[in-house]
């Protein structure tokens, strides 16, 4: 799906950008300017918005193929896996999110100055949001009963979350 909102808003900011720049720099300003704006800015707007999300996606299914499988225990199912972020401090660490019946695993890919694995059991689970302060960002935000939060950067952000409450519901079940 192409996201026609944001291509229109990036391609208006592209444009003002450069037209203050061009007035700026060569003191011009003109209806060509302003064409040259809308042009270039639609042109990278489409091509930011349609090839990099794919770009990402074959990106992460490389290197997802290279980080090992959560193993399971006897008596836990794969439910869901995608590409992820785990923020820790200012570095969002790259890595594969994997839910189970039981446990929502992060474990990172090489490529990562902070590898790591962490298990959550779902029982430990007590809040999930979306984070909206980030702009470009699609985070959510996972609190654990010992109050310690966790952000994830997933592609759906609001499927995790379900997809992990009704885990838990039919655990509790």
């Amino acid at each position: 799906m192409i996201p026609w909102r944001m291509i229109f808003q990036s391609t208006l900011v592209y444009a003002v950008l450069t037209v203050v720049i061009n007035k700026i720099i060569s003191n011009e300003f003109g209806y060509n300017t302003i064409l040259q704006g809308i042009v270039t800015g639609l042109v990278v707007s489409v091509v930011f918005f349609t090839f990099f999300p794919r770009m990402a996606k074959y990106t992460t299914k490389k290197l997802g193929a290279s980080i090992p499988g959560v193993e399971l225990d006897e008596g836990e199912s794969l439910h869901f896996k995608g590409g992820a972020n785990h923020f820790k401090g200012i570095e969002g660490v790259g890595g594969m999110l994997t839910l189970t019946n039981k446990r929502l695993v992060f474990r990172s890919h090489k490529f990562n100055i902070q590898n790591h694995q962490q298990v959550f059991g779902l029982n430990e689970i007590k809040d999930l949001s979306l984070d909206g302060r980030k702009i470009f960002y699609k985070v959510f935000k996972m609190t654990l009963l010992n109050n310690e939060t966790h952000k994830f950067v997933v592609d759906d952000p609001s499927s995790w979350i379900e997809k992990i409450r009704l885990q838990q519901q039919t655990m509790a079940s």
